[in-house]
């Protein structure tokens, strides 16, 4: 490699880093796309966070199973997920992850039936996907695998927005509803699809409900938002 290739492929990786410290910065919010490993000042990646780093980079995914292993007899369900990242323009792949998850990890042993393999696979599939854009977008360095799986906008004890207060204050004894896992990732699909910016839909999640992430938006809200989504044209590439 000559010295001038050298020099133009040390800037690339340069504007690169600044590229993505920028982003994490000023779109991501700590304790829903991305946590801090205690007693370190080391960031575990979040499924959310994960999400919007494809649609920054417009990468597609889709995932195939490697391995299942099931034993109805002692409940036992066992999952290993392979995640594609893939050019949303070209198709080309740009990055594999792989994950894996059981019914035996301390966390899910009491789950049962029918409801623990769906748990697992929906886990496996998370750490392949969140293996999968950490190599993609180079940010190892910036995170790692999230090791509690305890994504910060999945808890119960998500904060509620502006308009959830109100509805909560009017009828205390019918909480909101925050929003279901598969709005969470048909919104996020739409915005891949129309080529819809982050920072757009966080300024119009603001003006519209008060808050600045999907993760903050109640069901009937995301409802409503999907058709909104729906009907927004794609972007011109």
């Amino acid at each position: 490699m000559s010295n001038e290739t050298s020099a133009a492929v040390i800037q690339q990786v340069k504007r690169h880093e600044n590229e993505l410290k920028n982003f994490v910065e000023t779109v991501m919010v700590e304790g829903i796309d991305y946590g801090t490993i205690p007693k370190t000042n080391k960031r575990c990646l979040h499924k959310s966070g994960a999400e919007k780093l494809c649609i920054y980079y417009e990468y597609g995914k889709r995932f195939e199973i490697i391995n299942r292993e099931t034993v109805l007899e002692q409940e036992y369900f066992s999952y290993e997920i392979k995640a594609i990242l893939f050019d949303s323009s070209s198709g080309q792949i740009v990055a594999e992850g792989v994950g894996s998850c059981n019914s035996k990890e301390k966390k899910y042993l009491k789950s049962t039936g029918y409801d623990a393999a769906n748990t697992v696979l929906k886990m496996a599939k998370k750490r392949a996907f969140v293996d999968a854009v950490l190599t993609a977008t180079a940010s190892s360095d910036m995170f790692t695998q999230d090791l509690t799986d305890d994504d910060g906008g999945e808890n119960k004890d998500a904060p509620k927005n502006q308009n959830n207060q109100q509805d909560d204050s009017k009828n205390n004894d019918k909480p909101v509803q925050m929003l279901s896992s598969k709005q969470q990732d048909y919104l996020y699909s739409l915005m891949s699809q129309r080529r819809i910016k982050i920072e757009q839909v966080r300024n119009d999640l603001n003006k519209r409900y008060g808050i600045k992430d999907i993760r903050e938006l109640s069901r009937e809200q995301a409802s409503e938002y999907i058709k909104i989504l729906k009907e927004t044209p794609a972007r011109a590439s």
